[in-house]
């Protein structure tokens, strides 16, 4: 129940469209004041289409839409990238200060600074307030702290949050739940982290694709997302036992009446009196209808869920070697970041690294790919930037290599349909291209892979698969990651960046 009777947002009979295939089919929610809704669904279902249709945003004329969004009140709205050119070279001091074009001073922003300043204390951000950083040197995680803390300044009725965690560390999803759960308005939340969701949610939305991702389905549920994943699935099942008892009466059903019809037929080769033989026509009709009737009665489309990657990809990985690896001290003039490390990889190691946000993860990767290209030992690395790896008018089938067997078949497998294949780069979402990006990247025949947060733009259901393929492949792997799950289902050995010090975790690994 919200805490006023007020709507602040209302959608109905909402539907998106891309050519033939039905993106969004027929959503209708409503979100008071103190709701928080959450928007779920695999990656290229629509959920960034959607929140682009409640702020406002003009949609790619290849999407057609129609239905009704009703918002009563102000918008606050953080996307999924929150960098932006214009701003690049600003101070941080700058870039809060700044207009809502991020290119002109706002002198009434400026002049409560002090106000700023608190809130940003208040919220565990104060060492990222000095002026002298700039926007660029900060961490993903740090830049959407900021750019929340300029949205929510301006107190918006309605809070749109597009995967603001994507970027954070546990310590920041757990300071983002407490944010959402206080917040006095209504919450619309992208979100592909569990434990953000079960936290703030009180309904949601799951946006499926089925029939071969052509069309979309909606699941709209009034409760915590902990209890819709049971609802779900419990729904499922439930339809699917019933599916399978009427195919099983259908079944006997047709059997008996098929018997009753084979001795009809043979009845019929045998019997010369016309009389006796109308009668038999008449028996063989009836009969025909029976069954006729029987296939109605029993008639039920099979339930359907949306199918999710496999992620078919296995390597035994190269015979057993182990890596002694040195890297020397990282910063800039100025700022250290790391101090010396090592690094020993086994065979078949899933080796995580995590640690706060801005504590130099991303860096220390960088310069461990450094030394494997320097030792000339041959490694994978899946980038946090790799949306900007490929060229926007790139065919997606044309990313892998043409002497793939069966390539059709195999990406198949991996739930990538003809539209996706034929897409071109641009037109797919985030986590389609991360995705896409991993299922080349493990393909390829690479000692040792580098993964940079990799699960950050994948769904709930993805995540799941994904953890199994790592664990199932026989190479050793290096990931950044914020994923307690991931860390606790994969993890052999976890490391910690802390104080410029990179130190193995032994109290807090899973194994």
């Amino acid at each position: 129940m919200s805490k006023n009777d007020q709507s602040i947002l209302s959608i109905k009979n909402l539907y998106v469209r891309v050519g033939s295939r039905k993106l969004v089919n027929d959503v209708s929610f409503s979100l008071g004041m103190g709701e928080c809704v959450g928007v779920v669904g695999e990656e290229g279902n629509g959920k960034s289409t959607l929140i682009g249709l409640i702020v406002g945003e003009k949609l790619d004329q290849m999407f057609k839409y129609e239905g009704n969004i009703a918002i009563n009140g102000s918008i606050g709205y953080l996307p999924q990238k929150v960098d932006n050119p214009n701003f690049a070279h600003f101070s941080v001091g700058e870039y809060l200060v700044c207009n809502e074009n991020n290119q002109m001073m706002d002198w009434e922003k400026y002049n409560q600074w002090s106000e700023i300043e608190r809130k940003a204390n208040e919220w565990g951000i104060k060492s990222v307030m000095d002026h002298d950083i700039h926007w660029r040197d900060l961490s993903g995680g740090e830049k959407i702290k900021l750019a929340l803390l300029k949205i929510l300044y301006n107190k918006p009725d309605l809070l749109v949050l597009d995967e603001p965690t994507n970027n954070m560390d546990r310590e920041g999803v757990k300071w983002l739940t407490k944010l959402i759960k206080s917040y006095e308005g209504g919450v619309v939340l992208v979100s592909h982290d569990q434990e953000l969701l079960d936290g703030v949610v009180n309904r949601v939305v799951h946006l499926e694709q089925v029939k071969g991702r052509k069309l979309g389905v909606t699941h709209v549920f009034c409760g915590s997302f902990k209890d819709y994943l049971i609802e779900y699935n419990d729904d499922f099942i439930s339809k699917l036992n019933k599916y399978r008892r009427n195919f099983r009466k259908k079944k006997v059903a047709l059997e008996k009446a098929n018997d009753i019809k084979n001795r009809v037929r043979q009845q019929q080769e045998n019997i010369k009196d016309c009389n006796t033989r109308r009668l038999l026509n008449k028996k063989m009709k009836n009969i025909l209808v029976v069954e006729k009737n029987i296939v109605k009665k029993y008639e039920m489309t099979k339930p359907e869920r949306e199918q999710i990657s496999d992620f078919c990809l296995k390597n035994k990985g190269p015979k057993k070697k182990n890596w002694e690896l040195e890297i020397g001290a990282l910063g800039f003039p100025g700022k250290n970041i790391l101090k010396k490390s090592k690094i020993n990889i086994g065979f078949g190691e899933k080796i995580f690294i995590t640690g706060r946000n801005g504590c130099g993860k991303t860096t220390w990767l960088d310069a461990l790919a450094v030394e494997l290209e320097k030792k000339g030992i041959k490694y994978g690395y899946f980038r946090q930037e790799y949306s900007n790896s490929v060229n926007s008018q790139t065919k997606i089938v044309d990313l892998f290599d043409p002497g793939l067997k069966e390539r059709f078949g195999w990406l198949g497998m991996n739930n990538l349909s003809d539209w996706e294949l034929n897409s071109r780069w641009g037109e797919l979402s985030e986590g389609q291209k991360a995705k896409i990006c991993l299922i080349k990247l493990f393909v390829e025949d690479n000692e040792i892979l580098l993964l940079d947060e990799p699960t950050r733009n994948l769904s709930i259901f993805s995540k799941l698969k994904f953890d199994e393929i790592l664990k199932r492949d026989g190479r050793a792997m290096v990931v950044v990651s914020h994923d307690g799950i991931s860390i606790n289902s994969v993890a052999d050995r976890l490391y910690r960046i802390e104080s410029c010090v990179l130190t193995e975790d032994n109290k807090n690994c899973p194994k």
